[in-house]
């Protein structure tokens, strides 16, 4: 069921957080602690705190009946409303609230089997489903990862022997070389950001109610992507991992091999491998996933619908939803690096230009003015530019103070979120504004890798 914007009315999907049309917050907050809440619950999944019908407590005037007990609804700790179908983690009953009442076990001589034990036909039936699900899943990790799906039903291209791995970026200045590739080494995602230790770990901050930071135990990592609500990570070895949100498939990442570059978008992950094809997996709605046809790349990008691939020649090549013209890339030549986002697409020219294409409503397509860049990034509703000089550069909304990063010096590399952007210093340290409430923006301790490790192929 849709959503609408308490701001501007625009219908949104069941699980958006953020309205697609002007970038407002669409779920409620706890008056309390401040937390994300649809507007019908009565306890806060946070802090536990009772408002509404709960806090209110009032007796019902004298002689009249006595109300109906409204109906209490539990909260689990996610930031998304309550009306999202995504799966949650089990959460502890509020204090207060009605546990629900388990159903009588049938009493001896009723027909039925004695209290609390089981009929000899429903311990069959048990057997037989254990088998059965052991069988499916012997054959989902033994027989299918033979060739990982890439989202459109179609097996990608197999994997060359070859170990060619993208060629560098010709832009000037050490910076260029952190996006080889479109890979990151600090990344911002919707509400959380990650970044890479030069010892091959990650570290991350901001939401996790999909669990999308939990990757303290990555090793070996030599690049890392923020998606919408999960986390992928590239090994030295040309493999990945991921963790965060699974409902899609999008972190069905541990069966392929040979990877020179990871990028994790909305709902998909993309991978490029050495060969130059690509691989996807995740919701392929728009056909955000058909890549399989893709050859002779050196960077991939995904988006929120979409996924932008850049070719040995300077050209890109896009899949997915067009509705706001993100996919018209077609004419674009003499690149060394795209970036897709949820409606727009940004492209950086080897003389340091910049391209763009898509929805442009809060400006976020108003680069052509920009030059001498060497790296560009395109966040939700905003556009952020990385000069060879070590500034930074931004267009599109600030109403979270995203694109306030002209004071920014000694830069390496930059990174756009949904609402939110992040910079690598050349010390390693990070920088960050926008959207703190999730605090996305706690990255000041963080001392990160400062140049890209090769991918070694086994």
């Amino acid at each position: 069921m849709a959503r609408n914007c308490p701001s501007c009315g625009r219908a949104n999907e069941d699980d958006a957080r953020f309205c697609s049309a002007c970038g407002g917050e669409i779920a409620a907050a706890c008056p309390a602690c401040g937390g994300a809440l649809p507007a019908d619950v009565i306890f806060c999944r946070t802090c536990g705190a009772a408002f509404g019908a709960a806090a209110a407590g009032a007796a019902p005037p004298a002689g009249a009946a006595a109300p109906p007990e409204p109906a209490r609804t539990i909260v689990q700790p996610h930031a998304a409303a309550a009306s999202d179908p995504r799966p949650r983690p089990p959460q502890a009953i509020p204090s207060g609230a009605v546990p629900p009442t388990p159903p009588p076990m049938m009493a001896r001589g009723a027909g039925g089997p004695p209290r609390g034990g089981l009929s000899p036909a429903l311990i069959v039936t048990i057997i037989v489903l254990v088998i059965a699900a052991a069988a499916a899943a012997a054959i989902f990790f033994f027989i299918l990862p033979s060739g990982s799906d890439d989202g459109d039903g179609k097996s990608p291209k197999p994997v060359a022997s070859s170990s060619r791995s993208p060629s560098s970026s010709p832009s000037a200045g050490g910076a260029a070389q952190l996006r080889d590739a479109g890979n990151e080494i600090v990344s911002a995602g919707y509400v959380h950001t990650v970044g890479l230790r030069a010892n091959g770990t990650a570290v991350a901050v901001g939401d996790s109610s999909w669990r999308q930071c939990r990757v303290s135990s990555w090793r070996g990592l030599v690049a890392v992507s923020a998606g919408a609500y999960h986390t992928v990570g590239l090994r030295a070895n040309g493999s990945a991992v991921a963790v965060g949100e699974k409902k899609y498939g999008q972190c069905r990442v541990s069966f392929w091999s040979d990877l020179v570059a990871i990028s994790a978008g909305d709902r998909h992950t993309v991978g490029l491998r050495a060969d130059g094809t690509a691989v996807a997996v995740g919701s392929n709605k728009s056909g955000q996933c058909r890549v399989s046809s893709w050859d002779d790349l050196v960077a991939v990008s995904a988006g929120r619908f979409h996924s932008v691939g850049l070719h040995a020649d300077g050209t890109a090549v896009a899949a997915g939803r067009n509705s706001d013209g993100q996919r018209d890339v077609s004419s674009w030549s003499d690149l060394v690096a795209v970036s897709a986002a949820d409606f727009h697409t940004l492209g950086l020219h080897a003389d340091g230009t910049v391209v763009a294409a898509g929805r442009n409503s809060n400006g976020q397509c108003d680069v052509y003015s920009w030059n001498d860049l060497v790296a560009v990034s395109a966040g939700g509703f905003h556009s952020v530019g990385l000069r060879a000089d070590g500034t930074a550069v931004a267009v599109g909304s600030n109403k979270d103070g995203q694109c306030r990063v002209s004071s920014w010096r000694d830069l390496i590399a930059v990174s756009a979120g949904y609402r939110h952007t992040v910079g690598l210093r050349a010390d390693g340290t990070v920088v960050a504004v926008g959207w703190k409430k999730d605090g996305q923006c706690r990255v000041s301790s963080w001392k990160l890798a400062t140049s890209l490790a090769p991918v070694v192929s086994p």
